[in-house]
């Protein structure tokens, strides 16, 4: 039976933004759907969200559907190169692939670019890839949801003035994601 997990980004939980509001629709639908909550102090180490996810994993198949935001968008490319899921559709809001905020001089490593992804086996794991890139977004440049949708041959969802999809620009709900996800 298809499922859903919602998977949020840095320093946020289950409690933000429009992922309660996602929940709730999916489970109307009669859907299973599950968003955990990342330990996000210590810098966002990846092994840590790994143990967390892990308490879930029986629940990942092919068909699955990922929802992810911002850093979770890297989490789940991570998950899709480590480890052998079949999932059925990835959605990718304000995503980023590349090593964005510290620049590699300063000394900071951030785990969840320590290494490549392996873009060919992603593709080979995921069904169906949508990116959701807002004209206006503070901490994610266009040209990475651009260089996102290219990599996977994505559908591209190019949303004027979202911001970063959060609360404070406006998404306590994100009512053309789940129409998206639930045409008929």
């Amino acid at each position: 039976m298809k499922n859903f997990f919602i998977i949020h980004g840095s320093d946020d939980s289950s409690k933000v933004h429009w992922f309660p509001w996602m929940k709730s629709k999916i489970e109307k639908q009669g859907y299973q759907c599950v968003v955990p909550d990342f330990p996000c102090e210590d810098g966002h180490q990846l092994s840590r969200w790994y143990k967390e996810l892990d308490k879930y994993k029986d629940k990942i198949n092919e068909e699955t559907v990922f929802i992810a935001h911002s850093r979770g968008v890297s989490f789940v490319l991570n998950l899709l190169t480590d480890f052998d899921y079949q999932i059925d559709t990835l959605y990718m809001v304000g995503g980023f692939i590349d090593y964005l905020w510290y620049p590699k001089e300063n000394g900071l490593l951030d785990t969840f670019f320590a290494k490549p992804f392996d873009f060919k086996k992603i593709k080979g794991q995921c069904k169906k890839f949508v990116v959701y890139q807002s004209s206006n977004d503070s901490y994610i440049p266009v040209s990475h949801g651009e260089k996102i949708a290219k990599t996977f041959k994505a559908r591209y969802v190019f949303v004027k003035d979202a911001g970063h999809f959060t609360t404070d620009a406006g998404y306590s709900d994100f009512e053309k994601l789940f129409e998206d996800i639930f045409k008929k």
